[in-house]
């Protein structure tokens, strides 16, 4: 859930406030076309990554699996680019790259947090 809101809102600041990236606004096909990954695929791909990351892989096997799971994060944003979906007005590859590890680790902080929150929860039934 958090991964959604977090790809939503970003989305909407970069696309309605900042007017970093352009989209048709009277095409439902458009709207709809992009929203089904980000609802789906994207958050996805993204709990994926936290896995990977908490579990008991080498950091070179973490690192490589991250890097793999962000350039297809960033590559669903270049294929709609590349099909006229999506205008990069003053955005690039390099931008969307930085906004996924922003989500990531602002995810990777929640899920940390809330494992420790768990554990400090746990009860231990001695009877």
């Amino acid at each position: 859930m958090l991964s959604n809101i977090l790809l939503t809102n970003t989305g909407v600041i970069i696309n309605l406030n900042l007017k970093l990236t352009w989209q048709d606004p009277y095409s439902e096909l458009i709207f709809w076309t992009q929203k089904i990954p980000e609802l789906s695929l994207k958050p996805a791909l993204l709990l994926w990554i936290i896995y990977i990351l908490f579990s008991g892989r080498t950091v070179l096997e973490k690192l490589v699996s991250v890097f793999i799971l962000l350039t297809a994060l960033v590559s669903i944003e270049v294929y709609f680019v590349s099909i006229h979906y999506l205008e990069w007005v003053n955005w690039n590859v390099f931008y969307s790259y930085l906004r996924y590890i922003f989500i990531l680790l602002l995810m990777a902080v929640y899920a940390f947090y809330l494992e420790k929150g768990m554990d400090r929860n746990k009860e231990v039934n001695t009877i």
